[in-house]
């Protein structure tokens, strides 16, 4: 039995996956650099082969100009794409590529939230239309995170497509009864609200 892969941190993942995808794109490295060139992004051949033999290491920065260059997401140069392949997160601890990429999404606190309001934060620390979303409608946003774990697994293992089917929709129908919910508690305050206006217009007007 094969033993699994040593986790990757982000840098020595991106020296393999930036010769990987180079070459599948059928690119040698002055190509890679002439075109990094062309988007302003001043990185020699020279760099990219100490980049990609770990000599030196990749900044933040670059793999975003990499990626570009390339025609491919971020995450596919940061992370290890053989199966059962980890990332090293810090220097003792480390999650699975799937984890990671959900991480990365914004799907799956990796940090293991000790309360509710860890937990919250990290939903509220998204980019802000998604953190107006969030709380605008958390059920659909919930929704949105399940639903694209369940799809992912299924994509995995096509023998539990149904099941995961079958997770989305229960997803769904919840989504939809707290929604209805909202949508009722709102429509009962609305009458209360308008009374408590005309109070208040009403009492204005005789102070007057």
């Amino acid at each position: 039995m094969m033993a699994p892969p040593e986790p990757k941190s982000p840098s020595e993942a991106a020296a393999e996956e930036l010769r990987r995808v180079r070459t599948r794109k059928d690119w040698n490295q002055q190509q890679l650099a002439d075109a990094l060139r062309k988007l302003g992004a001043p990185i020699d051949r020279a760099t990219i082969s100490k980049i990609e033999t770990g000599e030196r290491r990749i900044t933040l920065d670059e793999v975003f100009w990499f990626a570009y260059a390339l025609g491919v997401s971020p995450a596919a140069l940061m992370l290890p794409r053989s199966y059962g392949s980890r990332v090293a997160v810090t220097p003792t601890d480390s999650i699975e590529t799937q984890q990671a990429m959900d991480w990365l999404r914004g799907f799956y606190i990796a940090s293991r939230p000790e309360t509710e309001s860890d937990d919250l934060f990290f939903f509220e620390e998204r980019i802000e239309e998604d953190a107006v979303a969030w709380h605008r409608y958390p059920e659909l946003s919930v929704l949105r995170d399940e639903a694209a774990i369940a799809v992912r697994i299924a994509m995995r293992d096509p023998s539990d497509l149904r099941h995961q089917l079958d997770v989305i929709q229960q997803l769904a129908d919840e989504a939809r009864r707290k929604l209805e919910l909202s949508e009722k508690r709102a429509t009962r305050s609305e009458p209360s609200k308008s009374r408590s206006q005309k109070q208040k217009g009403q009492e204005q007007k005789g102070q007057g």
